[in-house]
């Protein structure tokens, strides 16, 4: 009998142990890339949002279980519980399965009684998770809120809030929203959201819209309190606005002037001169000596004329060019076309003023941007005909300013630069442009001096007996040359000694009026969205396209760039007033 009950007792242990060791649960075994990570609990948007019942009501609240990795957990066990004081409000059941998706719902059931209390969930391996319960009685009435938007974004749909207290709408916003009472989801702005509310109590109403990317792109808010009871209603209007883009950046600029336009009555003169010498080419270069000092005797005007133009004719045979003299008219083009690549950093946000203080912007001038298909062939491709050189290959100083700038409070996308300084010299890029781009397409170097004497004294003037005992310099054998021409009346010494002293003074001259904008003279550009005086403010609209809140564009080329106010100011003269266009993408 003895040794029946020892065994018994032994295997009343032995199940007793058993049931001690925990068998493997649902729960278990953690899946290997977990370990030592934890899971996650959640309450699925809006996270904020607190959950109302009236008296004696039925309730839900929904959780979400995954693992470290964010997968659902399904057919895991969620453990529920009260925390604060719950009126008599219960849970009618203290724990409940996942679902498929990880969900798990627990339910309320309220009281008689106004309470306010969090309904939390636990789990294996994850934090616990939390939703606010606000039970009040059914005294109240409606709130309708009306949303009014008047910007010109595409908006798909919003989410209109009931705030649980009064909020400052000025410091609102739809990325970072206070607890709500509750919301609405609405599919159009033309719908309408109705919020009942228990209980009378004071809320503010806010909302905001999103655009294709389901960003929040305008918001707005009602301040309250709105006090609603015995089945009052009320209608609210909430007006969306526009929530301001990022603008930091780096922006490729591309700027369009007309450089003739664009200088006073006397450069621009010899502006127009540089391409009439390819038009005219004679008939420009004998003014040119005239205005120099050179005598050229009346009846002698037209044959030096002719000779030059023969001369021109002889320097471009052979290349590409069908009639040398069609190309003025596009050099003249090139320099009414001008176009200048530069970069627009913005380094930093507007103040809440919309303004871009000092060193918030930065303007640096690269390049300057040609478009000119002389000598390329059919089919060349488009690099060909289109150059851009780098601001260091001009030789010319470095071109950059630190403008202001501001933003409209009314309209974020709306960008006004203050109008600031720069010393750049539209003529001697002119005087580049001719130089090192028209010159040796044409004949082969770049000398503006030597062009000027191989006119006089033919191609190839430079090279033949450039080491001759009497005439030690090109410049020389082609003035010797000229002046071995048949030049009618003119007397051949005259056209000699002319020639050398003259054509040094009258490039000298071109030069000097094309190229001279002196700071310390006086000379100045100014440039910005506005002039100086502010009487013309044309603001350039920004644009984000694709609706992520960051500014992409500056202008849309070519019907919507925009527009600079330029002035120009030489020495003790009025001012010239001009425009240019512009536009600007993000890098």
């Amino acid at each position: 009998m003895r040794r029946t009950l020892t065994c018994a007792f032994v295997l009343a242990l032995a199940l007793l142990g058993c049931a001690e060791t925990k068998a493997p649960s649902r729960n278990d075994p953690v899946p290997p890339a977990c370990e030592g990570r934890q899971f996650s609990l959640t309450v699925p948007d809006p996270p904020t949002a607190v959950r109302r019942l009236e008296y004696a009501q039925t309730g839900t609240v929904t959780f979400q279980y995954a693992d470290c990795d964010g997968h659902p957990l399904a057919g895991y066990q969620v453990n529920f519980n009260t925390v604060g004081a719950t009126g008599g409000s219960v849970l009618l059941a203290a724990s409940d399965d996942t679902d498929a998706a990880g969900m798990v719902t627990a339910t309320v059931q309220s009281k008689d009684a106004e309470a306010d209390f969090d309904v939390t969930a636990s789990a294996l391996r994850a934090p616990a998770a939390a939703a606010r319960i606000s039970v009040r009685s059914k005294a109240g009435g409606d709130v309708e809120v009306r949303l009014i938007y008047r910007g010109r974004k595409v908006l798909s749909g919003a989410r209109v809030l009931a705030l649980t207290a009064p909020v400052d709408c000025e410091v609102f916003e739809a990325s970072n929203p206070p607890s709500a009472l509750e919301f609405k989801d609405l599919s159009s702005l033309r719908e309408r959201a109705r919020f009942t509310l228990q209980g009378a109590p004071s809320v503010a109403i806010a909302a905001y819209a999103t655009g294709a990317t389901n960003t929040p792109t305008a918001q707005g808010c009602a301040a309250g309190p709105f006090n609603v009871t015995d089945g009052g209603a009320q209608v609210v209007e909430v007006e969306l606005e526009d929530i301001p883009p990022s603008y930091s950046g780096t922006y490729d600029v591309t700027n369009n002037f007309n450089l003739v336009e664009a200088l006073p009555e006397g450069v621009a003169f010899y502006i127009q001169q540089l391409g009439s010498l390819f038009q005219d080419p004679g008939g420009t270069v004998v003014q040119w000596l005239v205005d120099a000092g050179l005598p050229i005797p009346q009846l002698a005007v037209s044959v030096i004329a002719d000779l030059a133009n023969a001369a021109f004719e002889e320097q471009t045979e052979g290349t590409a060019l069908g009639d040398a003299f069609d190309i003025g008219a596009e050099v003249d083009d090139i320099l009414q076309r001008f176009e200048i690549a530069s970069t627009l950093f913005v380094k930093a946000e507007p103040t809440e003023a919309g303004l871009f203080v000092a060193d918030s912007l930065e303007e640096r001038w690269d390049a300057v941007v040609v478009d000119w298909s002389y000598g390329c062939a059919d089919g060349a491709p488009a690099d060909c005909a289109h150059k851009e050189y780098s601001w260091a290959e001009t030789g010319l100083d470095p071109v950059s300013g630190f403008p202001t700038g501001s933003v409209s409070t009314d309209d974020p996308f709306k960008l006004t630069i203050d109008p600031h300084g720069l010393r750049f010299d539209y003529g001697a890029v002119a005087m580049w442009v001719i130089e090192k781009i028209v010159l040796p397409r044409v004949v082969g170097y770049e000398s503006f001096t030597d062009f000027i004497y191989e006119l006089l004294g033919g191609k190839g003037c430079l090279e033949a007996n450039a080491t001759d005992a009497a005439d030690d310099t090109g410049a020389k054998v082609c003035c010797r040359a000229f002046s071995e021409r048949d030049l009618g009346a003119m007397p051949a010494s005259i056209a000699r000694t002319g020639c050398v002293s003259a054509v040094p003074v009258l490039v000298d001259a071109v030069k000097g009026r094309v190229e001279t904008l002196e700071a310390d003279s006086g000379d100045n550009m100014t440039i910005g969205t506005k002039n100086s005086d502010g009487s013309v403010d044309k603001p350039c609209t920004l644009w984000d396209e694709d609706g992520d809140l960051h500014v992409e564009a500056m202008g849309l080329p070519p019907a919507k760039r925009c527009e600079w106010q330029v002035e120009i100011q030489r020495g003790e003269g009025e001012p010239i007033d001009f425009t240019g266009a512009w536009h600007g993408v993000r890098q």
